[in-house]
């Protein structure tokens, strides 16, 4: 699980696709904009995103009290990557905090059914 709370930290997201990479950027940004990118990405206002490469990530999250299938989101956006969907959903936590989750389609699904 990497976790990207300003754009600092965005090279944690290098070695994913491009698009991808565009896709965490644009709400880096936006976290930084209006909340500081100084911040406390646990403590302070804001929140962050959380890239899921693996199953193990969802249950690493899961331990952080986001249950991802049962918590309501805001929106669900698809990312193509060639033949490959990668997800984006919105979890708006408190009304200034949120949590965007990116991930492979196929790992978080394969999650869902394996439980």
């Amino acid at each position: 699980m990497i976790k990207v709370g300003t754009v600092k930290d965005m090279e944690k997201v290098n070695h994913l696709p491009k698009e991808v990479v565009e896709a965490v950027q644009e709400d880096v940004l936006i976290l930084d904009e209006y909340y500081g990118s100084n911040r406390d990405i646990h403590k302070d206002l804001g929140g962050y995103v959380v890239v899921i490469e693996t199953e193990e990530d969802i249950k690493e999250l899961e331990k952080e009290n986001l249950k991802i299938y049962t918590e309501i989101c805001e929106y669900v956006d698809k990312i193509i990557v060639e033949e490959q969907v990668w997800v984006k959903v919105l979890f708006i936590l408190s009304s200034d905090f949120s949590i965007v989750l990116v991930g492979k389609d196929e790992v978080i699904e394969s999650y869902k059914i394996n439980q």
